[in-house]
């Protein structure tokens, strides 16, 4: 396809008549909530519920002991909507208990969201989220079984019974049945298997993590961005035409920018580099904050959706066929969300593919000081459309505190949003070029670049922002609980070498330690989400290095940490000072486990020796996507996985490597055995850091320099819960026609592939597919073993159950010395 060929919509003309599925003739028949209730930051003392209304309320959030709603709530709290437009009003209301009462463990607390003075219509109220006249169905929305109202559960301290859900990657017309419906499947599955020994709060799952690309805004199907443009419009009820987009001659408003015909814009006008790929994905990319906004309501509630999608003179139908499919599974999406405690991150494609990549991507969206390159105007709007689009409906639920305190980014935020009432001196934003100020301090506070990137000659260099912009990562602790959650952002905090291909730096040095911290006590248990793997694939990784010197790097994703050592080994670092790590990630459309066994005398990046050295012990739990498959699952045989019945290629499994801060000088530092063994070790230690591959059974050179760390990286091979059953194919009998023998062949050779993807379940999963992590420890001390069992969902049907089942156990043991490489190094002689 070529790049901007496809045809526009038919029905968006002017002369066309209003066709049925537009918002503006069914908006007033539509329920109060478009989007929400999602449960989202919760502890002992506060929970907060993010909802999407159209119309301005005061909004009070209650909550229950009793499942009916009977009796006086535990804690409550009203907030007024912020008019982001016309007719979308967005909060985060946040209930507390009062006095010394606090939430507790093993309880289902049942919830309610009450609009206008008083008692006002709660939930289940017609209007509300249901405009069905029967009762029972609109209980249903959001209730499980013969539950009344939506509920949540806090983790309990008991690691195990916790239960962690996570997953990412969830693009609306990805191929197959959607990962996310089947959150409310083991939300509902736990609540009919529950009993007095083990009630329904202890079993239930309590986190639901949600580790990037929530939404896709830079591959959108055709019917999806013409909803979106139409919706946003409508929604936010801005002046006419609608938002102004700089750096786009007239007409510059979204309507004028139809489906299939922007990937002219997306790739030179925005200069961004997602559809140099393939030019098709930038057809439809997402522009105005009315389309993000948009994208989220779509994605988390079907009460937006017609009952027919628009429809294209282009090719979109299969398009249209897996965007209806999604369409169907949406009430149990939102009925999920409303019933699990949910934290999230942004990733890439909230924005677009390859955001913040490279020095080159850099240079060509932000420009870079003493380079030819000049800043893109039409980057820098959609990428503030993108984050504000973000902090509204992610990172508010995530850290309300950074949207109410006073003076706060958040707080700031809002503000300028919404304008204040009855002050001329402080209008609201509304697209239009005479309120740009009102925009870049909107652009300032989310972090937006406030200028070019330092030259390439002052060394490696960040994105200059705001000193006061808000941040995208955070941590959360619940007194009592044996765990921490921290939740970084390797988007917009990132290191840039002045190779301009080079890969980058995923978290800059600083951002580093301010996002991981060194704790004063290490949690028994530290949770860390980094929405791209870190514990990647060698032989992968070592083919993406070389490669990115012959091929330009957007062919190649090069951002893996491990392209460059001094960040990856600087992440190991700071997380060898817990004994115990689960780093969640998703990202690369496969689920998979890997285990890292880390000890350090002296972590990268750390001015001395450690008084005692650290032994941590890393489990790198990987799920992905939610709708967004991998679709070349045979190119994992060569990853260093058993992906395949291959199994004698892969007898170790595992790769072993000692470490040094600084490169080592050959003559001095260590020496060849006399059997020799070639230049590769030579290559390895002209990296700074600098690493030996120690892995078993290999011979080694002789080093006379102590190592400051070594770390295994073991894949984890685990097995199917339900494997596959492959039905024979008869062969036809004898004097069968040409035909018959034909078809014969194909079935065969049709379940041949059939039986290698299956097959392919048992240690990568390349299927949509949905993470869900169950603990053991031992007796809870700082010392004692803890048993990790990472379940992978998969092959899931359109009610959301999965059929399929990859479960890999890891233990994560830091007093176990076995699990780590042996000392290498040896005395001069």
């Amino acid at each position: 396809m070529g790049r901007g060929t496809l045809a526009a919509m038919t029905d968006l003309s002017p002369a066309a008549t209003e066709p049925p599925w537009k918002l503006a003739q069914r908006l007033e028949n539509l329920p109060i909530v478009l989007a929400g209730p999602i449960v989202r930051h919760a502890t002992d003392t506060e929970v907060t519920v993010w909802l999407a209304l159209r119309q301005r309320q005061r909004v009070r959030l209650v909550v229950y002991r009793n499942r009916d709603g009977s009796g006086d709530p535990i804690a409550e709290g009203t907030r007024t909507t912020v008019a982001v437009g016309a007719h979308l009003h967005i909060v985060a209301v946040t209930a507390r208990v009062s006095g010394d009462d606090e939430m507790t463990a093993g309880v289902s607390y049942r919830y309610d969201v009450r609009l206008g003075d008083g008692a006002g219509q709660g939930l289940t109220d017609p209007g509300i989220v249901s405009c069905d006249e029967d009762d029972e169905v609109r209980r249903q929305v959001l209730g499980f079984g013969d539950e009344t109202l939506p509920s949540f559960a806090l983790p309990p301290g008991d690691l195990s019974r916790l239960r962690i859900v996570h997953g990412s990657c969830r693009k609306l017309h990805g191929k197959f049945n959607d990962g996310l419906a089947t959150v409310g499947y083991l939300i509902d599955k736990a609540r009919a298997e529950s009993t007095a020994e083990d009630p329904w709060s202890l079993i239930r799952p309590h986190l639901l993590l949600l580790t990037g690309d929530q939404i896709y805004a830079d591959d959108v199907a055709d019917s999806v961005l013409a909803m979106c443009t139409d919706f946003g419009d409508t929604l936010l009820g801005w002046p006419v035409p609608g938002e102004w987009l700089p750096g786009v001659p007239l007409p510059n408003w979204p309507t004028a920018l139809p489906p299939g015909t922007r990937t002219d814009l997306a790739l030179d006008a925005a200069g961004f580099t997602g559809g140099l790929k393939h030019p098709e994905l930038a057809k439809s990319h997402l522009m105005g904050l009315g389309e993000f906004l948009a994208m989220y309501l779509l994605a988390w509630s079907p009460t937006l959706w017609p009952d027919e999608l628009p429809v294209s003179e282009g090719g979109d139908w299969w398009e249209r066929q897996w965007v209806q499919q999604l369409r169907q599974t949406l009430p149990r999406v939102r009925r999920a969300l409303a019933n699990v405690v949910t934290y999230m991150i942004l990733d890439d494609h909230e924005v677009t593919d390859d955001w913040n990549l490279s020095r080159d991507w850099c240079r060509r969206v932000w420009g870079e000081e003493e380079h030819e390159s000049t800043p893109k105007p039409l980057a820098r709007r959609i990428v503030t459309n993108a984050l504000l689009a973000y902090a509204l409906c992610q990172a508010w639920g995530n850290t309300p505190d950074r949207f109410t305190a006073a003076g706060a980014a958040g707080t700031q935020i809002l503000t300028e949003v919404e304008g204040s009432p009855g002050a001329p001196d402080r209008p609201g934003w509304n697209g239009q070029p005479y309120r740009q100020p009102v925009l870049d301090r909107i652009a300032d506070l989310l972090g937006v670049p406030t200028g070019r990137l330092p030259a390439a000659r002052r060394g490696a260099s960040v994105l200059p922002k705001h000193t006061s912009a808000l941040r995208y990562d955070y941590s959360v602790t619940w007194p009592g609980r044996p765990f921490e959650l921290i939740v970084t952002d390797p988007r917009t905090a990132r290191m840039f070498d002045p190779d301009p291909q080079a890969a980058p730096g995923v978290l800059s040095d600083d951002a580093l330690v301010a996002q991981l911290p060194a704790p004063a006590a290490a949690p028994y248990l530290t949770i860390v989400v980094i929405p791209g793997p870190v514990l990647g694939v060698p032989v992968a990784e070592r083919l993406q290095r070389k490669l990115t010197s012959e091929l330009n790097n957007y062919y190649l994703d090069d951002e893996a940490w491990a392209l460059r050592p001094k960040t990856y080994h600087r992440l190991l670092g700071r997380l060898a000072h817990r004994p115990r790590v689960l780093m969640l990630s998703g990202d690369v459309h496969m689920g998979f486990t890997i285990k890292a066994g880390l000890w350090a005398r002296q972590p990268y990046g750390e001015p001395a020796p450690v008084a005692t050295p650290l032994r941590s012990d890393i489990a790198q739990l990987t799920a992905s996507s939610f709708r967004h498959p991998a679709g070349h699952t045979f190119a994992l045989t060569a990853t260093g996985w058993r992906a395949l019945p291959l199994r004698e290629l892969f007898q170790e499994n595992l790769e072993d490597a000692a470490c040094w801060p600084a490169k080592l000088t050959p003559e001095v530092d260590w020496a060849f055995h006399p059997a020799g063994i070639g230049n590769s070790w030579q290559d390895s230690f002209k990296q700074e850091p600098a690493w030996l591959d120690v892995t078993a059974g290999r011979q080694r050179p002789r080093v006379f320099v102590p190592e400051h760390w070594r770390v295994r990286l073991r894949y984890i091979t685990g097995w199917r819960h339900s494997p596959a059953v492959i039905s024979p194919v008869r062969r036809p009998p004898e004097g069968a026609t040409a035909g018959a023998v034909i078809g014969w062949v194909g079935d065969v050779l049709g379940v041949a592939v059939t039986a290698a993807e299956r097959l392919v379940g048992t240690e990568v999963v390349g299927f949509n597919n949905v993470g869900e992590i169950r603990l053991a420890s031992g007796d809870g001390t700082a010392y004692g073993a803890l048993r990790v069992t990472h379940h992978l969902w998969w092959d899931i049907s359109d009610t959301g159950r999965p059929t399929q089942c990859t479960i890999a156990p890891v233990v994560l043991n830091p007093t176990d010395y076995s699990d780590i490489p042996a000392q290498v190094w040896e005395p001069k002689p």
